[in-house]
């Protein structure tokens, strides 16, 4: 099978038990999960942002 190479929104959101708008949040505080100039509006995240997001998510609520 192959590996997935986008997931959207709400499955990122399922995946790390986050709202969307954290997520709409955060792409506007931190540049490297920027969507790229002239993206469409269905945003997709690489396994890399995935795992950024993740790390972003430990290190800001790490004292909860």
């Amino acid at each position: 099978m192959a590996k997935k190479t986008g997931f959207r929104i709400g499955e990122v959101c399922r995946e790390l038990d986050l709202q969307p708008y954290v997520l709409r949040y955060w792409e506007t505080e931190f540049p490297v999960l920027q969507p790229p100039p002239g993206a469409t509006t269905q945003r997709s995240y690489g396994e890399r942002e995935v795992e950024v997001l993740r790390r972003i998510k430990t290190l800001l609520y790490l004292w909860r």
